[in-house]
């Protein structure tokens, strides 16, 4: 199985995505962890407006995942892809999906989950929700600042264009990274990415 595992990121690194999702699926099968949580993840990569689908089913209300790739990269990693594709879907409510993440997300005194005000109480706990920062190389967390400065002074577009030219800066050598999933320079909350592969 580990060796399944590591042929699919290796296979993913190369950018050979198609190729990779079926070597993640057989390791999957196989009762890989680590296999049924990059499947998924790579796969969101390629089709965002399905991801909170496969994030959900796959990996959120999967136990033998979680524990596979710890609660950390659960929280850094897929409660933010979750969200942002959830929230693209349809311009879905939060009331609508949120509550998939509830145990990722603090209560915030907003609202109630029940009656009236529950789309207000969903939607504060989403906004509310800060994913841990996972480490990054040094030239692409230079970038990633800068995107999000880029952000914060109204340039989303830029910051889009300043993260796609760092990606060549990227690597990893943890056995549960393919891509640099949690380095959105907007917060998970905010909705309408320019395109999956930038979650």
């Amino acid at each position: 199985m580990d060796e399944l595992v590591a042929e699919g990121r290796a296979l993913a690194l190369r950018g050979e995505a198609d190729a990779a999702l079926v070597v993640f699926g057989r390791a999957a099968d196989k009762g890989a962890g680590t296999g049924r949580y990059l499947r998924p993840i790579l796969d969101a990569f390629l089709n965002l407006g399905t991801a909170h689908f496969t994030l959900g089913s796959d990996v959120l209300c999967n136990a033998h995942v979680v524990a596979a790739v710890g609660q950390e990269r659960i929280r850094a990693e897929v409660v933010p892809l979750y969200l942002r594709a959830a929230g693209d879907a349809s311009n879905a409510r939060p009331d609508q999906y949120a509550w998939k993440v509830a145990d990722y997300l603090s209560e915030t005194g907003v609202g109630s989950p029940e009656g009236p005000d529950r789309e207000e109480y969903w939607r504060a706990r989403r906004e509310a929700f800060v994913p841990p920062v996972l480490p990054q190389p040094p030239a692409f967390q230079q970038a990633l600042d800068r995107a999000r400065e880029l952000v914060a002074v109204g340039d989303p577009e830029g910051a889009w264009g300043t993260l796609r030219q760092a990606l060549t800066c990227w690597y990893s050598d943890h056995p549960h990274s393919i891509a640099p999933v949690n380095s959105s320079p907007t917060p998970p909350s905010a909705t309408s990415s320019p395109r999956a592969g930038h979650a």
